[in-house]
């Protein structure tokens, strides 16, 4: 039987313990689970890690973006001038990937990132460029947020917040299967 195929995006070091415990409960409602460290990505000898990840995005059913405190390894890209002055991470890349096919995408903020974004936004004009946030290791964060914030998002605390927003949001995409 065909399963939904869920891809599961974020950077992971500082998510690893959400990652793991998501990869379960996807499981748990008999999708399979899309994560990198599982194993589940083919990695194409030709093409570096992270396209063979957009390349596997794009076989997905949905993604799950979980957005933390760290912004993540940089994405290849061409010009090399521009890799190093304003990158884009691996997980935004990953996003733009899911978002160019209309894969649908849950959104998950922690919730002290999104408390220092909302600091960041009231005070950007008059942040110092040395200014550091508790909770993120760098302000490209915050404009990854400001890209996904038009879509619905969910602060999460603890990893029962997203089970708990994930079960509501499965349920409802049934509900407008069965009635469409």
């Amino acid at each position: 039987m065909a399963k939904p195929r869920i891809f599961v995006s974020s950077t992971y070091y500082d998510l690893k313990y959400v990652r793991e415990r998501l990869e379960q409960f996807i499981q748990s409602y008999n999708c399979e689970s899309i994560l990198f460290e599982s194993d589940d990505i083919y990695f194409q000898p030709q093409k570096s890690i992270d396209k063979s990840c957009y390349e596997e995005v794009k076989t997905c059913h949905l993604m799950v973006l979980i957005i933390g405190g760290r912004y993540g390894s940089k994405a290849t890209q061409q010009d090399k001038k521009q890799y190093e002055d304003n990158y884009v991470s691996i997980t935004q890349k990953e996003f733009e990937s899911a978002t160019e096919i209309g894969i649908p995408t849950m959104i998950f903020i922690d919730k002290n990132v999104y408390a220092d974004y909302e600091t960041y936004i009231t005070n950007r004009d008059t942040l110092p460029n040395d200014f550091k946030f508790a909770h993120v290791d760098d302000i490209k964060i915050f404009q990854f947020i400001d890209i996904v914030k038009s879509r619905a998002i969910k602060t999460f605390d603890k990893i029962e917040d997203i089970e708990q927003y994930f079960s509501n949001q499965i349920s409802g995409m049934l509900y407008d299967y069965l009635i469409g």
